[in-house]
């Protein structure tokens, strides 16, 4: 299904807010890679790129009702980008030297495609309580321990939250459990940053993919590049003996998969 059209999101947003704001989200989402580079290349500052751009939604957020559609959306973005750089350039009384500021250029004429999605996840920091629920955040946050970490600490009641650890998802976020030193590294890290009383379920699936490979591509327990080795690890780890473990592996009509699956990882329990 193809993406909607800016104008069609912006109307629709202009409609939803301040009530609702699925479609604000869309249109941020959309255009966030792109506000961040720019504001990096202005700035020559990650620290102050991440800045602009928290500024740069939260005007959006408050100005979009305003905007009267004469030109394109990413013209009238782009402008809000420069303004909102100039601005804090004399908020913090920076002097740069050959900044080149066009206000008629297009976001759609940037070519640049800077990784701006990493930064992403630290922008809820700077955003107060009210901000914070106007902004959701789906791109890429919780891969590594550390961010999971960072949304327990922004929640009202932590203590409600628990934790889900996928096999898969690990491996593709560069934690190894393919050997007894590399499973109790990450195990150990994920206890001193979240803790193993907030692991409530597992999820057990091999990966297509390898070790940091940021790819999500889930296979049959042992055929993939997990082995058996790190289901063995866990299955046998008196710390996890009460939890649930479900599997997330390719199924068919029949589900015969599930039964070799399972076999497998009894199998390897057996072994202990």
């Amino acid at each position: 299904m193809s993406e909607k059209p800016d104008q069609v999101l912006v109307e629709k947003a202009r409609e939803e807010l301040p009530y609702r704001t699925h479609a604000y989200e869309a249109l941020m989402a959309r255009h966030y890679s792109r506000i961040y580079n720019l504001c990096f290349r202005l700035s020559a500052n990650t620290q102050d790129a991440e800045d602009i751009t928290q500024e740069v939604m939260i005007k959006v957020f408050h100005n979009l009702k305003a905007f009267n559609m004469e030109c394109k959306f990413t013209t009238w973005l782009y402008r809000i980008v420069n303004n909102t750089f100039l601005d804090h350039v004399r908020k913090q009384k920076k002097h740069r030297d050959n900044i080149e500021i066009t206000e008629d250029h297009d976001f759609e004429d940037d070519s640049q495609n800077l990784d701006g999605e990493r930064h992403f996840k630290q922008l809820i920091s700077y955003l107060n309580d009210r901000e914070k629920m106007i902004v959701v955040y789906k791109i890429t946050l919780g891969h590594t321990f550390e961010e999971i970490a960072q949304l327990l600490a922004l929640v009202s009641n932590p203590e409600r939250l628990g934790v889900c650890l996928d096999t898969c998802h690990l491996l593709a976020a560069g934690y190894d459990l393919r050997t007894p030193d590399s499973y109790e590294e990450t195990i150990s890290r994920f206890d001193e940053l979240i803790g193993l009383s907030r692991l409530k379920v597992w999820h057990f699936n091999d990966s297509k993919k390898g070790l940091a490979s940021r790819v999500d591509r889930h296979t049959h327990i042992g055929e993939g590049e997990l082995g058996l080795e790190p289901f063995r690890l866990i299955l046998n780890d008196p710390r996890f003996s009460d939890l649930p473990g479900l599997l997330e592996t390719p199924k068919g009509p029949d589900m015969h998969e599930d039964v070799e699956n399972l076999k497998r990882l009894r199998q390897l329990l057996q072994e202990a």
